[in-house]
């Protein structure tokens, strides 16, 4: 082997390798384990070079802290304060007004909602400022305390101020209004009223709707039968009911006349008579003194012209006390006497005892029709 040394100094050349010595091995890469990266082994070793690993932790090691409120002193309390802050106005609100009696119920409503906010304030986890809802709590339980203090002492002085107001005395008996008197009025009529006549017959634009018109005699010169229910029934000529209806209307002594319409005749099954039902003798008011008279009618005229046939007249009631909703049914009839058209017409109430009427039949009458007026109450 020889001795000869590699040049040193200006004459080695720089990409010449160092030469070896004897029995060493290159480094090499070596991976620890799967995944981890590869580590060089130094020369002569053949195990890598590890970091040392962490010092175990021991007591005294610091402990990281779960996230939320620290320890007093660390920070302000995250957590809102909005609830708290919302039962402690609610609180002192209700206290301010508690003490105006005729809010009372407003007080209660204030103090009770603020009592709600501050418990859920003082029981939710998730709701901060629990010194404010300590502090609502305590202001709704004292607003409470205050109101009812309120509302007995405002008693106690209106109670004062009345037998105060009354010389401290029972009222006197004689002083008490008596109750009113019972009904005086005396029922009981001598007869029942009457159907003189009655008609009925489809409008000339809707034979569905059928006019019709009931003359009736009440015999009883010193009875009304008021507000009586009339029943009536359409009748075809086989007596089967087409049609139904019912008025309440008053019958004073003499002759008057109810006016209506069937509704939803029908067509294949025409009507041709009317069955009226009236009041019994037993449900007539014996009248007063100031209650006797009639509705005289007067002045009646007739004009016909291209719209129709117009009936005009003046109505008198004779009585003392005039009916409460005065009206008139005027009747035409043909030549013969045969009803062939009717119509009513409310009077003015409660005004003057005359009243003045207007009715117009829209289908001129017959030149030789002639018109009745009766009272219809």
């Amino acid at each position: 082997m020889s001795d000869e040394q590699p040049p040193s100094g200006p004459d080695r050349d720089p990409g010449a390798r160092a030469p070896q010595p004897s029995g060493s091995r290159p480094p090499r890469l070596v991976q620890p384990s799967p995944g981890a990266p590869p580590v060089q082994i130094a020369d002569g070793y053949d195990t890598p070079r590890y970091a040392p690993p962490p010092p175990p932790r021991g007591w005294g090691s610091p402990r990281q802290l779960p996230p939320g409120p620290g320890p007093a002193g660390s920070g302000p309390d995250p957590r809102p304060r909005a609830l708290a802050i919302t039962a402690l106005v609610l609180a002192v609100v209700g206290v301010l007004v508690a003490f105006l009696p005729v809010l009372g119920f407003l007080t209660g409503l204030l103090l009770l909602a603020g009592l709600v906010c501050a418990l859920i304030t003082l029981v939710s986890p998730r709701q901060g400022g629990k010194g404010l809802g300590i502090a609502a709590l305590v202001t709704s339980v004292l607003g409470g305390v205050v109101a009812v203090a309120v509302v007995l002492i405002s008693v106690f002085f209106v109670g004062l101020g009345g037998l105060w107001g009354m010389g401290g005395e029972s009222r006197p008996a004689e002083s008490i209004p008596s109750p009113p008197a019972q009904d005086e009025r005396v029922y009981g009529a001598a007869e029942a009223p009457l159907v003189l006549e009655s008609a009925a017959a489809p409008l000339p634009n809707d034979d569905d709707v059928w006019w019709y018109t009931v003359i009736v005699d009440n015999p009883n010169a010193d009875a009304v039968f008021e507000d009586a229910l009339v029943d009536l029934e359409l009748t075809n000529a086989d007596g089967g009911v087409v049609a139904i209806t019912s008025d309440y209307v008053s019958l004073y002594p003499g002759t008057s006349a109810i006016s209506g319409y069937f509704l939803a005749v029908p067509s294949d099954a025409p009507g041709t008579d009317v069955t009226v039902g009236l009041p019994p003798a037993e449900d007539g008011r014996l009248l007063d003194a100031e209650e006797l008279g009639a509705l005289v009618v007067s002045d009646v005229q007739t004009t016909t012209d291209e719209i129709g046939t117009t009936v005009t007249g003046t109505a008198t009631v004779t009585s003392a006390v005039a009916p409460a909703y005065p009206a008139v049914t005027v009747v035409a009839r043909d030549a013969t006497g045969t009803i062939i058209a009717a119509q009513w017409h409310p009077l003015e109430p409660g005004g003057d005892p005359s009243s003045p009427f207007e009715v117009v039949f829209y289908e001129p009458l017959p030149t030789d029709a002639t018109v009745e007026v009766y009272p219809s109450l």
